[in-house]
């Protein structure tokens, strides 16, 4: 099967088609159409009796709205998803059906349904507000010409949501109109603090109108029948976070690969068979969200296009994990009377995988890399219902902006300029980026990302002068502080000084005396001084005589050592009989004597007087050292 060539489908050559029976198949006519889904409607309408008459108009309104946007909404470089099908005709049927018929009541919700449904379909995936009027003209004409309604019967307050995610019944919710913005915001706030429950998993969103309305246009992708989507917009713009609440609005689990520097083609294979067991074995409703940032390789996206199209990746299993999967699927396949084959079995997996899964693809319309993956991967178009998101408008930009500086803590009418100021640079350099494209023919990226950045830099350089003001601040309080402290020692010390004047006077008079004193001690301490130094030379000549003096002792010294040693030496030999000897003497010979007489003086022996005849009487030491002996 292939289609004609041209959308990124190469020609085919004759000598390949030769080996063929070509059978073409030509596009449905308007007629034909008009048949098929008029039974699909009318089939939908049995429970709505009362309208079965619009029901045609309907039809035939679609058809038209479908054949205009095919010749109104071409295809180009910059808008390479402006391609269409009978998909696309299909997916404003299948958003009605979700509708009970019972409750809508009158004609006039009917058309509203079906204007909601078509702008869903086709509206969302242009690019700018040209082309959005220009759909909106085609739409309210037809409006005019085949319901015989103006667009303020349809929509008088200029809000048209469709959700299912006010109704709280978890097993069926019911897809209905909400009538009033607020109502939509009040039951999203509630999701998102439910949700933020977990602060793992907290998203600092503001709900603010445009994202209530992406946020209800992904739910109610999700939540159809083989719902896929493909959300085109710059980086920062909410694409993933708003994905979340929704999923978590519809309870619904999110599943998102961990991309890491290592991540390779195996690990993807892996994370895919996590998921297609976790949506196709246990039945679990999922949104697979993946980004365009994530593509580490082109297997990757090539993967999410096989999914798309046919539910399944290519030789993702072995046969062994083919047979278990088909083992626990074989008891519900069986209450569900499908064919228990292994093939039977597995195209059972393949369609639970395709009924619980929900693929919702996130990429940046920046450069090449969009239109490339679009050109090669057709089943982003026509396997996805496209949501492009614009840049923010004023009223989003002021939200956003309000809630990031009342948390600084200013006051109201700061806070109000605050916001209109950042408002105003950002669509400034919206403006100068248009103009600048028109005359250099390059472009200069302005996203939501910038404008979050400008209000990060805003706080941080608001709380970085608050600090250096109240370090100031701080420093003032405490000079003024360290003044006062001052002041009051100064007085006191004033007033001690006073009460210590009389003291001061008395010690000054006595500190005279003592002064006239000391001069006197300094004088007489000079004179003392003068004698000193007189008694410090005689002194000091004194010495040096006495030094002569040792000297003269020590060369005299130095001549009796000789003899001392002698004696030392005799005295050694010295016996008890010498000394007898000695001793016994009457008439001892003069050296014995002298000898005698000076052991005595060394001894402290004092002589006694010996006559020596004539009366004469002289001091001896014989008879003394005889006693000695």
């Amino acid at each position: 099967a292939m289609g004609p060539p041209g959308g990124g489908r190469n020609p085919v050559t004759s000598r390949f088609i030769r080996h063929f029976n070509t059978i073409a198949l030509t596009p449905f006519d308007d007629d034909t159409k008009v048949t098929i889904f008029t039974e699909i409607l009318d089939w939908w309408l049995k429970a709505a009796p009362d309208l079965m008459g619009i029901g045609k108009n309907v039809v035939t309104s679609s058809i038209d709205l479908y054949n205009a946007v095919i010749q109104n909404f071409r295809p180009r470089p910059d808008k390479s998803h402006y391609t269409f099908n009978l998909r696309d005709l299909a997916k404003v049927f299948q958003g009605m059906l979700q509708m009970k018929a019972d409750k809508l009541g009158s004609s006039k919700m009917l058309v509203r349904l079906w204007c909601h449904e078509g702008m869903r379909v086709f509206r969302d995936r242009l690019v700018n507000d040209e082309d959005r009027q220009k759909f909106n003209e085609l739409q309210f004409g037809l409006l005019k010409s085949k319901f015989k309604m103006t667009v303020n019967d349809i929509i008088p307050n200029e809000t048209l949501i469709f959700a299912n995610f006010m109704d709280a019944n978890e097993d069926f919710r019911k897809y209905e109109e909400i009538p009033t913005l607020d109502q939509a915001t009040n039951r999203l706030s509630q999701y998102l603090e439910e949700h933020n429950s977990n602060p793992k998993k907290a998203m600092p969103l503001i709900l603010f109108k445009f994202a209530i309305e992406h946020c209800s246009r992904i739910s109610r992708v999700i939540t159809q029948p083989y719902g896929n989507a493909l959300l085109i917009g710059v980086g920062g713009s909410g694409r993933q976070s708003l994905t979340r609440l929704a999923a978590y609005a519809a309870n619904y689990n999110v599943f998102q690969i961990q991309l890491t520097k290592k991540y390779s083609v195996k690990d993807w294979k892996e994370d895919m068979r996590t998921l297609l067991q976790q949506a196709g074995v246990k039945g679990k409703s999922t949104v697979f969200l993946f980004t365009d940032t994530q593509i580490k390789d082109q297997v990757f996206i090539e993967d999410i296009n096989n999914l798309l199209n046919t539910g399944e990746i290519p030789n993702l299993f072995n046969s062994d994990e083919k047979k278990e999967i088909c083992e626990q699927l074989r008891k519900p396949a069986r209450e569900m009377g499908k064919d228990q084959s292994a093939t039977g079995l597995f195209n059972f997996f393949v369609e639970r995988c395709r009924q619980f899964l929900h693929i919702v693809v996130c990429m940046s319309p920046v450069g090449d890399s969009l239109r490339t993956y679009l050109r090669m991967f057709p089943s982003l178009v026509t396997c996805c219902t496209i949501d492009w998101f614009s840049e923010w408008p004023r009223e989003a930009l002021g939200s956003v902006g309000q809630s990031a500086i009342e948390k600084i803590g200013l006051d109201e009418n700061i806070i109000t300029n605050c916001v209109d100021s950042c408002v105003h640079f950002h669509k400034s350099v919206e403006k100068l980026s248009g103009t600048y494209l028109e005359e250099r023919k390059r472009y200069n990226y302005v996203t939501p990302t910038s404008y979050l950045e400008l209000l990060k830099m805003l706080k941080e350089l608001y709380n970085r002068k608050q600090e250096e003001l109240t370090t100031l601040k701080r420093k003032y309080d405490n000079g003024l502080g360290s003044i006062a402290d001052t002041e009051k020692l100064v007085s006191q010390m004033q007033i001690d000084l006073e009460e210590l004047k009389p003291k001061l006077t008395q010690l000054s008079k006595e500190n005279k005396e003592l002064s006239e004193h000391i001069n006197r001690e300094k004088v007489e301490a000079e004179e003392t001084r003068k004698i000193v130094e007189r008694e410090e030379a005689k002194i000091s000549a004194q010495n040096e005589e006495n030094e002569r003096t040792k000297a003269d002792c020590q060369k005299e010294l130095d001549k009796a050592l000789p003899a001392l040693k002698k004696a030392n030496k005799a005295l050694s030999a010295l016996q008890k009989s010498h000394i007898t000897e000695v001793k016994s003497m009457k008439s001892p010979p003069n050296g014995v004597k002298l000898v005698m007489k000076t052991v005595c003086i060394i001894r402290g022996v004092k002589p006694v007087k010996v006559d020596q005849g004539m009366g004469k009487k002289v001091m001896d030491y014989w008879e003394p050292a005889k006693k000695m002996m």
